[in-house]
């Protein structure tokens, strides 16, 4: 049986980067979306309330990437 894969995105800078959270989230079979990360504090204002990254896990990249089990990351930064 397919397990999803266990996903984070670093960056929301990218103009891109609430599309590519969009997609992951559309496919919960496909997609475990862990958490997202943002260190520009700008961009993280300015992007946190759109609809692909409500409810989800707001993390550090370093705390990111220590997510036992992790499998993929997108970057997403500008």
């Amino acid at each position: 049986m397919f397990s999803p894969i266990k996903i984070a995105q670093i960056g929301i800078g990218h103009n891109h980067g609430d599309a590519t959270m969009n997609t992951l989230r559309r496919f919960p079979e496909y997609f475990q979306v862990a958490a997202v990360a943002e260190d520009d504090k700008a961009w993280f204002e300015k992007r946190k309330c759109l609809k692909p990254y409500q409810d989800l896990r707001w993390m550090s990249e370093d705390d990111i990437l220590d997510i036992p089990g992790l499998e993929a990351v997108c970057v997403e930064t500008d």
